[in-house]
Parts: structure tokens; sequence; C-alpha cells
């Protein structure tokens, strides 16, 4: 409490107004070179953008949030881009294009608890279970009081530390045949998160927090009364938290590598003068992603089990598979119905982009857990601690095994998973639009525009209900399952 500032106002009830300075700090340097002949163009650049950005808590010695609700401490970060393309002209009717780009993308923030102050929790507050060994979990516990403002760091994400890396390659072919245009490609990404950054709980930290409610100090069987902070900060005082818990990445860095191949072929018809047709269809993939040593670490409800792809008698898919792919036709118009008026249609599907990422988050190398309540006689009373700070943080579940192949989902424990097997659905967009030339040099068009979007995948918490009935990305603990 002495590390506290003091009041900038009067009375209980806001009565502090934080200050300080925020700094942002970012420096671009962009570099090409260009190299054309006559039937070939080629390029090549480079840039690198450092950046320093710093956001000071809002109760100093204290922490608390950041003071603009950002990332707390300081975030440098190095973003580097490569990329190298060309052109080549084989006759005036066939074109080849190329591009092949790379990023380098290092991030990250620190609480200046996390750089200050090393094993806070456990070397100063004497909290048993909330510092970890990794430099990377050091700081000052979470402790959020009901009416209160939170003190200690409370930033679910913070620290965090991004070492990705994305790869793309893309290839033209373009060919004038008569009235035809034909366009042919490929696409292909591959995205790699190499991340320490131990999310996946909705109220723990990596340094471990306590919240406090006022329901062991108020006279029990009442309705919790309008103002309760009073009762909170003493229940804070005598060190009996409602709910405690932590979340730990198991291993750093925690990586997903994606990829995405794409195939194209497109004809643009000029059918006659006053009528012109574009036609196409596109193929595109999402394999299951994979990490840098493992499968995904994939939860199954049908049995409780995770399953971690490569381990045991697991295979590298961990059984899951993305399907084969969509093809997704493309189709438009376009009618000069005279000098003056023009009427123009079309239709495209899209597939469903969501990436692969919430996979990140996946037990057991993010494993964020909550103390239990405490029973009594068989009955769960909300007014029993689940600890005291003395006692501090006891994670009651098993400690996962990250050689094994298949693993319980434990109690009071969450994770993020996919379907067994994922299918993209379809985004179906159109539009017809007429445009007329006005008088006095003025263009009108009157259109209609549309997009529907149906079964997209999104966040469910399945144990709320029964699962959707389409693919989605799902949400899951087994504290109900």
């Amino acid at each position: 409490m002495k590390r506290l500032p003091l009041p900038t106002g009067s009375g209980f009830v806001n009565n502090f107004n934080p200050n300080g300075v925020a700094e942002f700090d970012r420096t671009n340097v962009d570099a090409k070179v260009n190299y054309v002949r006559s039937n070939m163009t080629v390029f090549g650049r480079y840039s690198i953008s450092p950046t320093q950005i710093f956001e000071p808590p809002i109760f100093g010695d204290a922490s608390g949030p950041a003071l603009n609700g950002g990332q707390l401490g300081t975030a440098p970060s190095k973003i580097q881009v490569a990329g190298l393309g060309g052109t080549y002209t084989f006759n005036p009717h066939v074109v080849v294009d190329a591009n092949i780009g790379y990023t380098r993308q290092k991030l990250g923030a620190q609480g200046p608890d996390v750089v200050n102050f090393g094993q806070f929790g456990v070397e100063v507050l004497q909290i048993p279970g909330t510092n970890g060994p990794d430099p990377l979990q050091a700081g000052i516990p979470s402790f959020q009081i009901g009416g209160w403002t939170n003190i200690g760091n409370d930033n679910t994400g913070n620290p965090f530390l991004f070492r990705d890396n994305q790869y793309l390659v893309a290839g033209n072919l373009s060919w004038l045949k008569g009235a035809h245009d034909f366009r042919f490609g490929v696409d292909y990404q591959n995205q790699q998160l190499n991340h320490f950054q131990p999310q996946g709980g909705t109220f723990q930290t990596v340094r471990g927090t306590f919240t406090f409610d006022g329901a062991s100090t108020r006279r029990q069987g009442d309705a919790a009364p309008a103002d309760s902070r009073f009762n909170s900060w003493a229940d804070f005082l005598l060190g009996l938290p409602r709910t405690a818990g932590k979340v730990d990445q198991l291993r750093n860095p925690n990586s997903i590598y994606m990829q995405s191949y794409a195939v194209y072929a497109r004809d643009h018809w000029q059918i006659n003068r006053s009528i012109t047709l574009s036609y196409g269809l596109r193929w595109e993939r999402y394999p299951f992603p994979t990490k840098d040593n493992t499968g995904m670490n994939r939860f199954d409800p049908a049995d409780g089990n995770i399953y971690t792809g490569g381990l045991g008698n697991v295979p590298h898919d961990s059984g899951a598979s993305s399907g084969p792919g969509n093809f997704l036709p493309r189709i438009g118009v376009a009618w000069r119905v005279n000098d003056r008026t023009v009427i123009r249609g079309g239709f495209g599907q899209s597939l469903d982009p969501r990436p692969f990422i919430d996979f990140r988050n996946a037990y057991p190398i993010v494993n964020a857990w909550a103390m239990p309540a405490i029973s009594f006689n068989g009955v769960t009373n909300g007014f029993i601690p689940v600890t005291t700070l003395r006692q501090g943080l006891i994670n009651t579940g098993p400690v996962p095994d990250l050689t094994a192949g298949v693993l319980k989902l434990p109690a009071n424990s969450g994770t993020t998973t996919y379907p067994k097997t994922p299918m993209r659905k379809n985004i179906n967009s159109w539009n017809f639009i007429i445009e007329r030339e006005l008088p006095w040099k003025f263009v009108g068009n009157i259109g209609y525009i549309g997009t529907r979007a149906k079964g997209q995948m999104g966040f469910i918490n399945i144990n709320a209900g029964a699962p959707a009935r389409e693919p989605m990305a799902g949400r899951c603990s087994n504290s109900s399952a």
C-alpha cells in the first residue's frame, strides 16, 4: 500500500488523476533498386522500421493500468520487409510477372515491474506460486479489488515477445489472344509465429491474479450492498481472495506455422463492341497448421482428450484435416447499351480467411487455471476464500506432460480448439450497377451491392450449450464438460 501514490483530490471516489509522459519513437528506412531492359524489369526493395514505445503505469511503483490504455512499459520492435519482383515480356501477347516477399517482425512489451522489480510477487510480497522461473514471468501480481482500480500489473497479455516470419510468393501469366485477355496465377503464403505471451484466461496473468469482491467480510446471507468497495478493500487487507489463478506458458517460443495455397484462371472476353464478359475460377486451400517441433495441440470434445501431433502414436496432423480446398467462381459482365448508358453486374465467392492463430492459446503449451471454489459439508460457499495471500497460488491440476501424445484436459482448465475437419464457408458478393451520362457533363450511378457471409468461424463456448451446427473455432474448458 505504501507504494500507492497519494490522492490528488478529495473524497473516496474519483480522487486520483494520473499524469505522466508516454513516448513514441520510430525510424523508417526504405531502399529500392530497379533494373530495366527492353523486355524485362526487375526490382528489389528492403525496409526496416525500429520503434520504441513507452507507456507508464498510472500508480508508479504500485503499477496499475497503462496511462493511455496500451501495453504497459517499454515496447521495442523492429519490422523488416524485403521483396524481389519482376516482369518479363516474351512477346506483345505474353507477359509474366512474379513477386517474392519476406517480413520479419520482432516486437514485445515489458512493464516496468518486470524490468525493475524482478520476482516481486515471490521475493518481496512473499506470495507463493506467483512468479515463475522465466525472466518474463517477473513483476507484480494483479490485485483486482471490486470498486477500485486494479493494483499491480493487470494486463493479461504483458509481457510478450513475438518473433514472426512471413513468406509470400506470387506469379502471374497474362496472355492476349484475339478478343480474350487470359490471366493465370499462383499464390503461396507461409506464416511462422513464434510467441511468448501466456494468454488464454479471462483474468489470469503470468504473474498470478487475485480478485476480491467483499464476499468474505460482509454479513453472510445478505445480498451484496449497493456500495461494496469497503468490503472488497477489507478482503484485500485480510488477503482473502474470491478467485485466484494464473496462466503459464510451458514452452518458449509458442509457435504456429500456417500455410495457404491458391491458383486461379481468368478470362476477360470482349464479345463485341457492346458486351464484355469476365469469368474465372480460383482454388484455395488452408492446410492444418503445425508447430516448430510437433503438430498442434488439438482438443477433441468427443472424448475430452488433447492430441499433440507427432508424439506417441498420434499422427502429425493430430488426426485432423482441413479438407481438399475450395473452388471459388467469379463472373462479371458489362453491357454498353448505347453511347451514354452502361450496365454492369457481377458475382464472386471468397473463402473465410480466418487463420489458425487460435491454436496459440491451446492447452498444454498455454495452461490457464483457476483455484476451485471451496466446498464445506458438500456445499460450495462463496464467502470462503479460495486461498489466502499467505498460502498463495496452488495449481491443483496435474502438471501437463509435454512429451505425451494424448492428455486429458484437467478440470478448471481452458483451451481453444477447432473441429476435427474445419470446413471453411464461402462469402458471396454481388453487384448490379447502371451508369448513365447526364446533361452538363454529369455522370450518374445507381446500383445494388451485397455481401452475405454465412457459417463463418468464430468463438463459441461449447460448455454453454449444444455445439453449433456450423464448423466454428471454439474456446473450451472442461469445468462443466
